[in-house]
């Protein structure tokens, strides 16, 4: 145990903890020491302003139904910007209300797995 500790913990005693008169311990001196200053935080820098939700791309809009082959047709929730492994990706949000299931599909893989418009299935 540091004495730092110790010092700090006898600091915190109430004065009716302190040895009695007459006890060996009674004229042991406790040195008081003032408390160290907290140290200094950065300025905290202000947040970005908000970005403007994107509602449209790749010719999707936020609120049409979707066709994912392997879950059949969802409701595109909507189209965020994430952060992953450093890079800034534009993910469609869509829910799938039969699996009820969520899933966040890369709009530059709508190619790959097969995302439509159910509008143009019709």
């Amino acid at each position: 145990m540091a004495i730092s500790f110790l010092l700090r913990l006898g600091e915190r005693l109430p004065a009716n903890t302190q040895s009695r008169q007459g006890h060996h311990a009674a004229n042991v001196h406790i040195e008081r020491r003032p408390p160290e200053p907290e140290p200094a935080q950065p300025p905290r820098q202000p947040d970005p302003p908000p970005r403007k939700p994107i509602t449209t791309s790749h010719g999707f809009t936020v609120g049409e139904h979707v066709v994912y082959p392997r879950h059949r047709v969802g409701k595109l929730l909507a189209i965020e910007q994430q952060e992953i492994a450093g890079d800034k990706v534009d993910l469609f949000v869509i829910h799938f209300k039969n699996d009820n299931m969520t899933l966040r599909v890369p709009t530059d893989k709508i190619g790959n797995v097969g995302l439509r418009r159910l509008a143009d299935e019709l």
